[in-house]
């Protein structure tokens, strides 16, 4: 389970996450106004790193196969491919990662907007224009991740 240390400890300014969890830990501030800080923190030092992140080049056999309609794709042998197409694999499992990852900025974009105070529409109106970016993304998610599994399935299992 992730702890809030452990959702703060590679922020920059380590001096002011020294300061917020002491405070905390001393109880001079609640969860909830810890959590605010690290909102503002956040936004302040690392928003623009909070951005969406393209997926890599589609390689010409991995782009046929992602041509091909889903019912031909679920026959193929895809251990056997990726072993005759490493860069067919190699796409694959990079594009599940910067998913992961998209979806873990967003979740993080989500969360901090949660915390920032409704009354604050500059910063609101901010992580809105951000989240939006994603939303092309969070609905392409499921349908990469349930293409993934069955591309590796047959590797792992």
């Amino acid at each position: 389970m992730t702890t809030t240390e452990d959702i703060i400890k590679d922020m920059k300014l380590p001096a002011l996450k020294n300061v917020l969890l002491n405070k905390l830990r001393l109880e001079e501030i609640t969860l909830k106004q810890f959590m605010v800080e690290c909102a503002f923190w956040a936004i302040k030092d690392g928003f623009d790193e909070l951005r969406l992140k393209p997926y890599p080049t589609c390689p010409p056999r991995a782009q046929e196969i992602e041509n091909m309609p889903i019912e031909q794709r679920e026959k193929l042998d895809f251990a056997k491919l990726c072993s005759q197409f490493p860069q067919v694999k190699y796409y694959y499992e990079q594009k599940l990662i910067i998913a992961n990852h998209n979806k873990g900025v967003l979740d993080w974009l989500r969360d901090i907007k949660f915390h920032i105070p409704t009354e604050d529409t500059l910063l609101q109106d901010k992580l809105d224009n951000r989240i939006a970016e994603f939303t092309l993304f969070e609905q392409e998610q499921n349908e990469l991740v349930e293409q993934a599994k069955k591309i590796f399935e047959t590797e792992r299992y």
